[in-house]
C-alpha cells in the first residue's frame, strides 16, 4: 500500500499498551499492539471504510446518552519494515533529548508515563473468503515521556548497545 495512505494522529491517546507482546487476558501470544481512542465521528467513518474498530464496554454508571469509547488496535511489527519509534524527553537544563527505540527496547513503553503522543498508522487492507478489512499497523510513533529527576540527569549520556 502506497505511503500516501497513512493514518496520522496528533496528540492521540493509547491506552492497554503491550509493547512486550506478552500474554494478557484475551490471548497466550497477542503479539505487540496498543490500542488507540478514536472520537466518535472519526470512528463511525473508519468502520464505514473497513478498518477493525471496537468499543469498550459500558459501565452501569456511564451516562446512556454518551457515545461508547471508541478504539483502534495497532500491531507493532518487526517483520517487514520495522516501524520508526522514537522516545522525547527532556533533561535537567530543559533541552529535548530524543531517543530512537528499537525492537530491543520497544517493550520499556509499557511502563514509562506518556505526556504526549503522535503517530502514524499503515492500513493493510485484507480479504478472506467472504471477509475483508483493515488492519492497523504502526508505521511511526512519537512519544513524549514524562521523565523523572533521574532520568533526566542522566538523558545526555551516550547509549552504548554491546547485544547482549
Amino acid at each position: 500500500m502506497a505511503r500516501n495512505n497513512l493514518l496520522t494522529i496528533e496528540g492521540a491517546s493509547i491506552v492497554l499498551r503491550n509493547f512486550a507482546g506478552g500474554p494478557d487476558k484475551y490471548s497466550k501470544n497477542p503479539g505487540r499492539n496498543f490500542c488507540v481512542l478514536i472520537d466518535p465521528e472519526n470512528a463511525k467513518a473508519m468502520e464505514e471504510d473497513g478498518w477493525n474498530i471496537k468499543y469498550f464496554n459500558r459501565k452501569p454508571d456511564d451516562d446512556p446518552d454518551e457515545p461508547q469509547q471508541a478504539f483502534l488496535r495497532v500491531a507493532v511489527s518487526y517483520k517487514s519494515r520495522p516501524p520508526v519509534i522514537v522516545v522525547l524527553s527532556q533533561n535537567l537544563a530543559g533541552k529535548t533529548v530524543r531517543r530512537n527505540y528499537g525492537e530491543d527496547l520497544v517493550d520499556l513503553l509499557d511502563n514509562v508515563d506518556i505526556t504526549n503522543v503522535d503517530l502514524m498508522i499503515s492500513p493493510y487492507k485484507w480479504e478472506v473468503d467472504d471477509k475483508s478489512g483493515i488492519k492497523a499497523y504502526l508505521d511511526s510513533l512519537y512519544i513524549t515521556i514524562d521523565a523523572n529527576r533521574l532520568e533526566q540527569k542522566y538523558a545526555d549520556v551516550e547509549y552504548e548497545y554491546d547485544g547482549n
